[in-house]
């Protein structure tokens, strides 16, 4: 069992040097492939990270009615804590919102010092996080219907705009790398048979002294292995240095510290295994498909 394994990745390899013309057609092929699929890695990894970002920046703010007691406020929380697709509340008092409102606006917040005290004319408020941005809309109207709730806001339309967008184009980017995926499979497995064709008399020897056909196949595959790992060099160096640049170029953001890009390291360790897995998976089906083309008759 042993010695096939190793013959079959001796006559891979040998394959791929004697027929260095055809390999590098096939390493091409899976070159310029990586490189488009690599690309929408890229994006749909950030714009998963954006939107993950995006949906856990995105709270419900929920104000108070004047005059509501402790009581009455701890109640609503357990009401609140109890509505589907609500991760957590927190309670902030109406001193805490006016600190925060002061701090958003940076110097020319002094100007709301003023009211520090009784003059604070802010409310008590809830501060709501949920699961995803799917629930938002329903956990606010459900809000709105409990009693001393003066007022629910979370952004609104443009809020869930923004959130089905994003999941759109995540959502479109998986679908076109799995087309990607698909059309270097047939790409590679055309490459592959033209070489195959070139080689038929040797197969057709093999299977007339009585060769099996894994006997025949498995060298082929080893050969579409080697063909995927040196066709995946390329856009690994090119995916992870050209990662490195734009991260460092844009400073880890993108427009706003919001959208935050995905870091640099593990994720172009995960890109180049990926990128490496990937080319050799789509080496060995494309030579499997190919070579059994050939071997289609049964014993």
């Amino acid at each position: 069992m042993v010695i096939k394994i190793l013959r079959a990745f001796k006559e891979g390899f040998q394959g791929v040097k004697r027929h260095r013309s055809m390999s590098f057609s096939s390493a091409s092929a899976v070159t310029m492939t990586l490189l488009i699929v690599s690309v929408f890695i890229i994006l749909s990894m950030n714009v998963q990270q954006i939107v993950t970002s995006v949906e856990g920046s995105v709270q419900i703010h929920v104000k108070i009615d004047i005059g509501t007691t402790t009581d009455e406020i701890a109640i609503m929380q357990k009401e609140i804590e109890a509505i589907e697709g609500v991760k957590t509340v927190t309670f902030s008092s109406k001193d805490s919102e006016l600190e925060a409102f002061i701090e958003a606006y940076g110097e020319q917040g002094d100007l709301f010092k003023m009211y520090v005290g009784d003059k604070n004319p802010l409310r008590d408020a809830f501060l709501i996080e949920t699961v995803n941005g799917e629930y938002i809309e329903s956990v606010a109207a459900q809000i709105s219907q409990i009693a001393n709730i003066e007022k629910v806001n979370y952004g609104g339309v443009n809020t869930l705009v923004l959130l089905d967008s994003m999941e759109s184009i995540r959502t479109g980017s998986y679908i076109v790398m799995g087309v990607l995926a698909l059309l270097a499979i047939l790409l590679i497995a055309n490459t592959i048979d033209t070489t195959i064709n070139a080689r038929w008399e040797e197969i057709f020897i093999m299977r007339t002294v009585g060769a099996s056909n894994g006997f025949i196949r498995w060298p082929y595959i080893i050969e579409g292995m080697v063909i995927g790992i040196l066709g995946s060099l390329i856009p690994i160096i090119a995916s992870v240095v050209g990662y490195i640049y734009l991260y460092k170029l844009l400073n880890g953001y993108l427009f706003t510290h919001l959208f935050a890009l995905v870091p640099i390291y593990p994720f172009t360790l995960k890109l180049a295994l990926i990128l490496l897995v990937t080319g050799v998976v789509v080496g060995m089906i494309g030579s499997f498909i190919s070579v059994t083309r050939k071997l289609w008759w049964r014993r």
